[in-house]
């Protein structure tokens, strides 16, 4: 009977340890940056003709009381005339640096929960307002 006990108990032990192991699932790290590319049709099209994309790429799901940098993509992206004006939308969000530049650092306060930041980019007077909106959560 001990012999049966303990053979029970061993195979118990073993269904627990194979169950864990099959519930675990791999960390999925792309889940916690934003994934899409924002495209519209260009402003003025005698001008500039196509599509404009912009986008802003960096963390959707952050830690409060930590700082991100976040970047920002676009049709116009290398050229020296574009101006990229990073702004705080919402929630306990505080631009470090980067303003104008194509990439910029946010400070999220120790009482962040949600909130929104953008990115505009403008080649020049005439064309192409490009605007990127990131909603980002606390993990």
């Amino acid at each position: 009977m001990k012999k049966l006990n303990q053979l029970f108990i061993g195979i118990l032990f073993i269904s627990i340890i194979s169950c864990s192991k099959e519930q675990q699932k791999p960390f999925d790290e792309s889940r916690y940056f934003d994934q899409d590319a924002n495209c519209t049709p260009v402003n003025n099209p005698a001008t500039y003709s196509g599509v404009n994309c912009c986008d802003v790429d960096g963390r959707i799901i952050v830690q409060p009381n930590e700082s991100y940098n976040y970047t920002y993509k676009g049709t116009y992206s290398n050229s020296p005339n574009l101006k990229i004006n990073w702004e705080v939308i919402s929630g306990s969000i505080t631009i470090i640096n980067g303003q104008n530049t194509s990439e910029a650092t946010f400070k999220f306060g120790a009482d962040f929960t949600t909130g929104k930041i953008s990115a505009t980019g403008k080649l020049d007077s005439n064309c192409c307002d490009c605007q990127n909106i990131l909603e980002i959560t606390k993990l």
